[in-house]
C-alpha cells in the first residue's frame, strides 16, 4: 500500500479503508465521493472487474476504470484491469468465431423478409392513402381582381419570387 501514502485515506465507521476525493461537497452517492480502497490481488477484485466488464459490453480499459472508480479505488487499477480483461476478450472472440454460419444466414434471411414486408405494407397502407386523399381535393382557386399573387420565375427560389396584384382577368377558352 505504498502508493496510497500520497492520497488522503481514512477508515470509516465500519472499518473500511476509503479515499477522500475532491468531490466531498457534491450531492452524489457516498461511494462516489469516498470510494472503497481494494488491493488488486484479491480474488473478489478480479470477479468484480470481469462482471463490470461483461455488464458494460466489454469496453476498453479506460472506460472500465472510470466505471469501477464510481464505487471502488483499486490499487494498480490499470494493470489489473488490462490483465483480467485480456483473457475475457480472447474468449469472447473465440465464441464469436465459432458461431455456425447457418445461424447467421437464418438471421439475415429473416431480416430481409421483415424489411420487404415492411416496405410492402408501407406502399399499400401509407402511399395508398396519400393517393386517395389527392382525389378528394376538387376545389380550385379562382383569381379575382385585387388579389395578391406570386409571380412564377423558374430561375429563382420561391422565396425570391416577386409579388403582384391582379389588375384584370382574361378568360381563356378551354378545348
Amino acid at each position: 500500500m505504498q502508493c496510497l501514502k500520497s492520497l488522503l485515506t481514512f477508515k470509516d465507521a465500519d472499518g473500511i479503508l476509503r479515499i477522500k476525493k475532491k468531490l466531498l461537497m457534491r450531492g452524489d452517492n457516498e461511494n462516489f465521493k469516498v470510494p472503497i480502497v481494494l488491493p488488486s490481488d484479491l480474488h473478489v477484485v478480479k470477479i468484480l472487474i470481469l462482471c463490470k466488464h461483461q455488464d458494460l459490453g466489454h469496453p476498453r480499459v479506460q472506460f472500465l476504470m472510470v466505471a469501477l472508480r464510481e464505487n471502488y479505488w483499486i490499487v494498480k487499477c490499470r494493470r489489473t484491469v488490462k490483465k483480467e480483461t485480456r483473457n475475457s476478450s480472447t474468449m469472447d472472440l473465440y465464441k464469436i468465431k465459432s458461431i455456425d454460419n447457418t445461424e447467421l444466414n437464418k438471421r439475415l434471411v429473416y431480416r430481409k423478409r421483415l424489411m420487404s414486408d415492411l416496405l410492402a405494407r408501407f406502399r399499400y397502407e401509407y402511399l395508398g392513402r396519400l393517393h386517395q386523399r389527392s382525389r378528394i381535393r376538387k376545389q380550385m382557386y379562382i383569381p379575382k381582381i385585387g388579389d395578391i399573387v406570386l409571380i412564377w420565375n423558374d430561375n429563382l427560389k420561391r422565396i425570391y419570387w416577386s409579388l403582384g396584384r391582379i389588375l384584370s382577368v382574361i378568360q381563356a377558352k378551354l378545348e
